[in-house]
């Protein structure tokens, strides 16, 4: 199927609910491009153990929800600004927030975004700010990340992507190119019009940032349902899905 009639299906098809990460699902390229060479000979042990990770709600635009500026959290608000100050001097002008509202990884306290689109309506940029804690010992450490994600899409309805995160595309599934680099927006920006003149300044013009917003979700959604086929993501049982949520809300209702 191309990636064109996947983002036309991919919310339909994929069956509502709780999925869980299989490592054992994860190629060798994927591994170590997750990993890097310092942690690669642990995600191998995952791997041949077919070690279960993070649980999260398919599809995945059912787990975020849009929203104004102000009912984002002060925290969240002051890290995504920046990044949304300097899109708009890039000439991004159009822009959004959004919140995650089906957070079912236990380890991740606040997920919230923010997409713009380009004013030539072809190139998106997002930021991606996430609060999480990790156990040092017997210590719980907050860590605060935010992750920088640009792209277009060419005619075949492929990305091309560049990004500060290795995490952020788990897999390449529905992507015609990925770039991992360190940089804020103008790095980024300035790597993504070098590759948009690799495709002869080719790309598919989105439209409004209201289209721009729907042709981000279809193409999660087709790129999660393509990672389901493959096995990376695993829909759990209905009485651990029940488990999972009840957590899930619980940790909701302990942050209000």
């Amino acid at each position: 199927m191309s990636t064109y009639g996947a983002l036309g299906e991919a919310e339909e098809r994929i069956e509502p609910g709780v999925y869980r990460v299989s490592f054992g699902a994860f190629s060798l390229k994927e591994c170590w491009r997750v990993a890097g060479p310092w942690l690669f000979p642990i995600m191998l042990v995952c791997k041949l153990l077919s070690a279960k990770g993070p649980y999260v709600w398919l599809p995945a635009s059912q787990a975020i929800q849009r929203c104004a500026a102000e009912e984002l959290s002060a925290e969240a608000l002051a890290h995504l600004m920046p990044a949304a100050e300097e899109l708009r001097l890039l000439g991004f002008s159009a822009g959004a927030f959004s919140r995650m509202v089906k957070v079912l990884d236990s380890t991740t306290k606040e997920s919230a975004a923010y997409m713009s689109l380009h004013d030539d309506g072809t190139r998106l940029a997002e930021a991606v700010y996430v609060r999480s804690v990790a156990r040092q010992g017997s210590r719980e450490v907050e860590k605060r990340t935010i992750a920088l994600t640009t792209l277009f899409l060419t005619e075949d309805m492929e990305a091309v992507v560049v990004t500060n995160s290795k995490q952020a595309f788990v897999s390449t599934e529905c992507v015609a190119a990925l770039h991992v680099m360190a940089g804020g927006p103008r790095e980024l920006c300035s790597r993504l019009d070098e590759a948009l003149a690799r495709y002869g300044g080719h790309a598919k013009r989105i439209g409004t940032l209201a289209e721009a917003q729907q042709a981000s979700e279809r193409f999660e959604d087709a790129r999660f349902l393509r990672l389901i086929r493959h096995g990376v993501y695993q829909k759990v049982g209905e009485e651990e899905a029940r488990s999972v949520l009840d957590a899930a809300e619980q940790r909701a209702a302990g942050r209000c």
